[in-house]
């Protein structure tokens, strides 16, 4: 197209220098381009000059006004539109990945975990555009953009426009709005009444397409595909693929439903089915705060929970070896055809937990084949064949790999194993056998596992002490089947609820099946279901003979960490630490309920121990603790080089240590490079905002700061994450309280939130605006919880009843409620809500001055500046105690105070800057009272 590429050129050459053609589509062409305003690559789409004049360019500016208003982390934005030499165009950023399409070409089929996601991001886009009243009637792979592997959806609304502005006028060009693959029955039949439901059957289709590796139908013309779409039911995707979960399988079937009033509701709902939501169990309650709710605060041992349910994998030892060292071994994926997927992956399985039970040899358990990956430059979700497993393992300290081949012979499976030395690549043992249908598959592992750890040096009596897998794990293969698929799930830590339908129907085909009942009982944890989670811990005890010792030990380390009892989590792990001190899933638990009775140094001893056990190396659990050791210990460089080795989790807590070491603007400088982390603001909404408002408000920048925490809860509400949305409400109220409500108040909490989390944020809400009746209707709520719904709240509950008895006038009655917990030095059990004691310190030093005992006060204030673990309120607390040594006529410490709070205030709102001076004032002013009584000595 020179001619429209040269047209282009000379009508936009004062703002845009075009740079090349990109591609061209049914309507349009799109080139790559500079603004020469901004310094940045954007694509500029041109619509075909046929096209162009059928519609008109005032219509077709005026729809695409109303899709520039748009704004979604899912969409592709809109930066610019116009008319320019009679063609019509928009702007928009140029993204450097790839189209979905673009993707599909190479890998054909994606996995489950990625089609599900991009599935889910690109729903949500369209939820937010359908409650705004624009349908897009073009999502198609080619729409669907991947920067970074997540979605952006692009031509968002355009389709809308062109159909809109130029009506019938286009039925002359040729021109057809929609592509004829994923075109839904009713815009197939030339309705021109598409709502978002139509889409919705569009995302089906790219969805069934991403799994099954072509579209739900196929055919040589477009009238066959009309067709199709209107009158052929799609076959199901597992009769394409059998390792798509049934619950996947329904939610796709019902979204391309032939009439739309079959669908779900709206794409957000299809979503949430692909997830396989389950009702809780038995009268559960939910637990406010997540343990990841937080990644950039100190929260001491919100990692206990992820250690613990990988600790005890999968037969009660954990993946370290026991005091005499065990030799690891990497057990491929095994072969089979792809009919026999699922026994292969289960057979795979079963085999790594029975040569667990070994004395001699270990088998790399997941997480660490998952490092191995990211090691080695592989994708984590990447198919460990028996090539892959070789370079691996030549890569880390593993002895052998052991690879398997599952063979199929009428009813009967065939099983074949080759252990090969990864140094040399020769075969150390081989063993084969036939299993006459599926059932006997479980006996018939536990025996091959016997012979290869026979043939591996292994004696006797530790062979006959080896419990059979039936016993171990259940006599049903089927529910071994739906425990495996659950369990590969599970380890995405983002899919819980699709684990637990899963768990479920395993324990349905075995009741007594109690690692499944285990394995349940974290995924309930997982999504906030405390009671539920209980429940399945204790149906899992009452079968005792299946589990091991370590077994019931790793449950009672979580009914202890559920219930923030750490001391009894460390007595336990270090009764298994007595008897196998290399066991590193009790090293890391231990840790973590060591750091949270700061004893820091202890733990990272601890840590540093199990780091030493990975065949691959620590993992972010050993660096995130360690990192947060160092940074409580002020050993500032040993953090930022333990939080140099993290994912996610990295920038956030590198803030956090400059905060703590007192170098706020190079804080404020890691978080503004970041504020568009797209993982981390996924895996917790609004966390970059947050973050930036906890440093603006260190600073003094309260207005920003105010600004910036609004945001972040509306960034967590839109995303559905009203935890993380509560969160950021609590801390935006703690600096209303510290800062003496010299920062703006936040709009109220949403009312309807029941949890602890959000009743306490309500309540201290209430308090600090001055609203008694609800602060103490919020506080009585609070106490009716049952102990074990609250314990991760730490002291919140608490500073609340303090505060309404501030309210009320009884200061002592705040005291005794707070004394205890504010003189520990830091908070006892696990605060997922991230408050630390700051709050519970700054209020009983309000009661003290209240009963005129400021050197109670100090006493308690000066604890808070001791172990940096809320850095954001530093400031506030070094102003407040140059006024109370002020008053003490300790004026050297009120100097010394002052000035701590002069060097992070800088930048200063004029409320600040008025604190700053009164207090300069008052210092001042006591030292000339101090000088004149010196003179009339």
């Amino acid at each position: 197209m020179p001619d429209l590429s040269q047209r282009l050129t000379t009508a936009l050459a004062d703002r845009y220098r075009i740079e090349r053609t990109l591609g061209r589509g049914g309507m349009a062409t799109v080139f790559l381009a500079e603004d020469l305003k901004h310094h940045r690559r954007v694509a500029i789409k041109v619509l075909d000059p046929e096209v162009a004049a059928a519609i008109g360019p005032e219509r077709f500016l005026r729809e695409i006004e109303t899709v520039a208003r748009l704004t979604h982390p899912h969409v592709l934005a809109l930066h610019d539109s116009g008319q320019a030499d009679g063609l019509l165009f928009f702007v928009m950023p140029y993204v450097t990945g790839e189209s979905l399409r673009q993707r599909l070409e190479r890998d054909k089929q994606l996995p489950l975990e990625d089609a599900l996601r991009i599935t889910r991001e690109v729903a949500d886009a369209l939820s937010y555009a359908h409650s705004r009243g624009l349908v897009h009637r073009d999502i198609k792979p080619e729409n669907i953009l991947l920067e970074e592997g997540h979605a952006l959806v692009a031509d968002f609304g355009i389709a809308r426009a062109v159909a809109a502005a130029g009506g019938e006028k286009l039925t002359a060009t040729g021109v057809v709005v929609g592509t004829p693959a994923y075109m839904s029955p009713e815009q197939t039949g030339g309705s021109s009444r598409l709502d978002g439901r139509s889409d919705q059957y569009s995302l089906g289709c790219v969805l069934y397409e991403m799994l099954a590796g072509q579209p739900p139908f196929t055919g040589p013309t477009v009238e066959s595909l009309v067709h199709q779409h209107l009158s052929v039911a799609p076959h199901p995707v597992t009769a394409v693929r059998s390792s798509v979960p049934l619950a996947v399988e329904r939610a796709i079937t019902k979204a391309l439903a032939k009439t739309p009033a079959d669908r779900y509701a709206t794409p957000g709902e299809f979503a949430t089915a692909l997830t396989a939501e389950v009702e809780p169990l038995p009268a559960p309650r939910t637990r406010s705060g997540r343990w990841w709710a937080v990644p950039i605060a100190a929260v001491l041992v919100a990692l206990v929970a992820v250690a613990v349910w990988q600790a005890w994998w999968p037969f009660g030892g954990p993946g370290g070896p026991p005091p005499t060292k065990k030799d690891w071994i990497l057990v491929a994926e095994f072969e089979s055809a792809p009919a026999d997927t699922m026994v292969a992956v289960a057979s795979h399985d079963l085999l790594s937990a029975a040569l667990d039970q070994s004395r001699i040899v270990a088998t790399v358990p997941p997480d660490q084949i998952r490092r191995a990956l990211t090691m080695a430059g592989k994708p984590g979700n990447a198919r460990v064949d028996a090539e892959l497993a070789r370079e691996l393992a030549y890569r880390g300290s593993v002895r052998a790999v052991l690879e398997g081949k599952v063979g199929r012979l009428g009813p009967a499976y065939s099983l074949v194993l080759r252990l090969v030395d990864a140094d040399t690549t020769r075969v150390i043992l081989t063993e084969s056998a036939v299993a006459k249908d599926e059932t006997a598959l479980m006996p018939v592992i536990g025996n091959l596992a016997k012979k290869l750890r026979r043939g591996l040096g292994e004696n006797r009596a530790a062979l006959r002490a080896t419990r059979p897998l039936t016993v171990a794990m259940t006599p049903s293969f089927e529910a071994y089947k739906l425990y495996v698929q659950a369990e590969r799930v599970h380890r995405s830590q983002t899919a819980n609820r699709q684990a637990l339908a899963l768990y479920r129907e395993a324990v349905a085909l075995d009741s007594s099946f109690a690692r499944a009942w285990s394995m349940m009982g974290t995924s309930y944890f997982n999504v906030g279901l405390t009671d539920s989670a209980c429940y399945c811990l204790e149906q899992a005890l009452r079968y005792p003979d299946r589990l091991t010792a370590a077994q019931r030990d790793g449950i009672g380390v979580r009914f202890a960490v559920y219930e923030n009892d750490l001391r009894r989590v460390l007595a336990i792990c270090n009764r298994i630490l007595a008897e196998n001190p290399n066991d590193a899933g009790a090293l890391v638990t231990s840790a973590g309920a060591l750091m949270g009775m700061a004893r820091f140094e202890e733990s990272a001893e601890r840590l540093r121990r199990a780091m030493k056990l990975s065949p691959f190396g620590p993992s972010d659990v050993m660096w995130l603790n360690l990192g947060i050791n160092m940074r409580l210990l002020r050993r500032f460089h040993e953090a930022r080089e333990a939080f140099s080795h993290l994912g996610v989790w990295k920038w956030g807590n590198l803030a956090l240590t400059e905060m703590a070491a007192g170098r706020f603007a190079t804080a404020d400088s890691i978080v503004t490079r970041n504020l568009d982390d797209t993982r981390a603001n996924e895996e917790t909404p609004g966390v970059a905002r947050a973050t930036l408002a906890r440093i603006q408000y260190a600073r003094g920048s309260l207005r920003a700061s105010a600004e910036s925490f609004a945001r972040a809860v509306a960034q967590s509400n839109a995303a559905g994450a009203g935890t993380d949305a509560r969160f950021w409400e609590g801390l935006a109220v703690e600096a209303v309280a510290v800062s003496g409500r010299v920062f703006p108040l936040p709009a109220e909490p949403q009312p309807r939130d029941t949890t602890p989390m959000g009743v306490v944020t309500r309540g201290l809400w209430a308090t600090v605006g001055g609203d008694r009746a609800l602060a103490q209707r919020c506080a009585n709520e609070a106490r009716s919880f049952p102990a074990r719904r609250v314990a991760d709240q730490g002291s919140a509950p608490l500073v609340l009843r303090a505060r309404v008895a501030l309210l009320e006038g009884h200061p002592q009655e705040a005291i005794d409620l707070l004394g205890e917990p504010a003189a520990a030095p830091v908070e006892l059990g696990m605060p997922n809500n991230g408050r630390g004691l700051t709050f519970a310190r700054w209020t009983l030093a309000d009661a003290f001055e209240a009963l005129g005992q400021p050197d109670s006060a100090t006493a308690y204030l000066e604890r808070d500046l001791v172990i940096p673990f809320e850095p954001d309120h530093s400031s506030y607390i070094h102003h407040r105690l140059a006024l109370l040594y002020v008053r003490l006529g300790r004026l050297a410490e009120a100097e010394r105070h002052l000035m701590s709070a002069e060097r992070i205030w800088d930048r200063p709102d004029p409320e600040v800057r008025r604190m700053l001076d009164e207090a300069r004032t008052a210092v001042r002013s006591a030292r000339g009272m101090a000088s004149s009584e010196a003179q009339k000595r």
